[in-house]
């Protein structure tokens, strides 16, 4: 799964908190879930949004956060996430970007933060801060966790601390391709503990797709750990064809013929557009 890819079919996965009341917000009684993964692009953003916008269209206000914006890019001369920019568009929010995503971690950041010069203490209450902002308008919570689910101990945010901060639930998101990954999930559940809600494994491809359904799934739940979905890999949602990429580069292609097919690799060369057709006619009249 991308992140364009198309919602799941239910919300069916318990965002209530143990302790109810008993949360970063004070008296807040929002419903928290925080959206954790094992790696980068696992299609968490994806699944973060369509939960939301499910419970949206179920009645519910929802919000959303990312406490540790990590999918950087410069935006109108600031380094911010992409993936709250696209919740803000996609969901309708009108909140600022500084709760949206109230601690930026690029590499300058984790600079810092290892010379000294980030105190976890004040992160920590500028995330707590932020997320009872944006709680006071919303049922729901949506909260995103950055890149893996280990990111951000350097100053005490990785996901399990967010979890504890926020008192959130934890939906975790997996790839799988072999039986050996059972093991990073099973560490994953026991560092989330009571926490995790269940996983959802994603982007499967159809060779491991069998195996993990009839066995994998059944040995987790055996051990207290919720399977809430599989989700087969799509490669028209997860590839592009050479004709969008043309297009969306605003490209001409020298050859007709295979525009319908999967851009599988890249090469980013030097040669100027003269030079690469003087090439292409070499190429074609050896």
């Amino acid at each position: 799964m991308t992140d364009t890819d198309p919602e799941p079919e239910s919300t069916d996965i318990d965002t209530d908190t143990d302790s109810g009341t008993d949360s970063a917000s004070g008296d807040t009684t929002v419903e928290t879930l925080l959206v954790s993964s094992l790696e980068e692009s696992t299609g968490k953003t994806a699944i973060t949004l369509a939960l939301a916008r499910l419970a949206r269209d179920e009645g519910d206000s929802v919000g959303y956060m990312k406490p540790k914006g990590t999918r950087l890019q410069s935006n109108v001369g600031k380094t911010l996430d992409e993936d709250p920019l696209l919740a803000r568009e996609l969901l309708g929010l009108e909140a600022e970007m500084h709760d949206l995503e109230p601690v930026v971690y690029s590499p300058t950041f984790v600079e810092q933060a290892i010379r000294g010069r980030e105190d976890p203490d004040e992160l920590r209450e500028r995330v707590r801060e932020a997320f009872e902002t944006l709680a006071a308008d919303c049922d729901r919570l949506f909260v995103e966790g950055g890149g893996r689910y280990d990111v951000g101990g350097i100053v005490d945010l990785a996901d399990p601390d967010v979890a504890d901060l926020l008192d959130a639930r934890v939906l975790l998101v997996a790839s799988y391709e072999i039986p050996a990954d059972v093991d990073d999930v099973i560490a994953a559940a026991e560092t989330f503990g009571d926490r995790l809600a269940g996983v959802v494994f994603n982007d499967v491809p159809d060779a491991a797709y069998d195996g993990l359904e009839t066995d994998v799934v059944p040995f987790l739940e055996g051990r207290g750990i919720p399977v809430h979905g599989v989700l087969p890999s799509e490669r028209e949602l997860s590839g592009v064809t050479v004709a969008d990429l043309a297009d969306e580069l605003g490209a001409s292609v020298l050859v007709d013929d295979g525009q319908d097919g999967y851009v599988e690799r890249f090469t980013v060369g030097a040669m100027g557009a003269d030079s690469a057709l003087r090439h292409f006619r070499r190429t074609r009249d050896a």
